[in-house]
């Protein structure tokens, strides 16, 4: 018996876990992920029309990896309720931004000057399109916050005082009745 309530446990902190990461997939990883689509997209378009030296074949990839750093960083520091959060992205994007910089002014990769700006843009558009996800995820939480606040001060000062009166009326009836009968029985 205890293993099958072990089991059970178990099964359903699995079930919840499952759950958890489909929301986070559907609430946060897809939108994100269709935003970055769009702004590479839209980059890989511009670049085409440039014809960089290195190659669209290069430079999509490039302008991508950048696009989703921004992307993860901008849902983690959006959907974040701590300070030190936006803090730690603060650095790191500093960090890519700083490294883009001196990429491009490095002379040995001069061919790949035409696309680093552009990776600079991805960055930053998906890093705006990611604070915009994970702050609608943000409020999301702290509105099912206050409802489960609200109903639990509803439950505690509208409907238990109220049920407490019906169950204190439905005891002193029970006691009443029990009190007649055994008068009736003394009798």
């Amino acid at each position: 018996m205890q293993l099958l309530n072990e089991t059970a446990a178990f099964d359903a902190q699995v079930a919840n876990y499952w759950l958890s990461f489909k929301y986070g997939i559907l609430v946060l990883g897809l939108p994100t992920l269709a935003c970055t689509i769009v702004i590479v997209g839209s980059i890989a378009f511009a670049l085409a029309f440039i014809r960089p030296r290195v190659g669209l074949a290069q430079s999509v990839p490039f302008v991508t990896a950048f696009a989703m750093i921004g992307s993860v960083a901008g849902v983690i520091a959006g959907a974040s309720m701590e300070a030190i959060v936006g803090g730690i992205l603060t650095a790191i994007l500093g960090i890519v931004s700083s490294l883009l910089t001196w990429l491009f002014g490095k002379e040995t990769l001069r061919i790949w000057r035409p696309v680093i700006p552009w990776a600079l843009i991805a960055l930053l558009m998906s890093t705006l399109t990611g604070l915009i996800v994970g702050g609608a995820r943000r409020a999301q939480i702290i509105a099912s916050d206050i409802a489960q606040e609200q109903a639990k001060f509803e439950n505690q000062n509208i409907y238990g005082p109220v049920e407490l009166e019906r169950r204190r009326a439905i005891m002193k009836k029970c006691i009443e009745e029990r009190d007649a009968r055994q008068a009736a029985a003394d009798c």
